[in-house]
């Protein structure tokens, strides 16, 4: 059963350009944003400059298949951790678009 994975990476410096082309190579080295049956897909990123980080958001089996995506893009992080989706009201995801790749199980 694949789950969400949100990863750190440290950005110094780094600003959109750099992150753009980061985003680039980790769609590519998932195939695409879709998640099918035992894949892994990438869902975004959000950059915080002020803190020198970049979150991205996978849909994985597992920590290691991230990892081993972020490394096949070359996208250096710093840690892998599981999460949950939720955004808007605490009934789900009322009043905010639901980001693709998210589904009703994730919250």
């Amino acid at each position: 059963m694949t789950g969400l994975y949100l990863t750190e990476c440290y950005w110094p410096a780094g600003g959109f350009p750099e992150l753009a082309a980061a985003t680039d190579r980790l769609r590519a080295a998932t195939g695409s944003t879709s998640v099918g049956r035992g894949a892994t897909g990438f869902l975004g990123s959000l950059l915080v400059p002020t803190d020198e980080v970049v979150f991205c958001l996978f849909r994985a089996q597992n920590p290691a298949a991230v990892t081993a995506v972020s490394e096949r893009a070359g996208v250096g992080l710093d840690r892998v951790v599981a999460c949950r989706g939720m955004a808007g009201a605490s009934t789900g995801w009322q009043g905010a678009a639901r980001p693709a790749g998210i589904t009703a199980a994730d919250r």
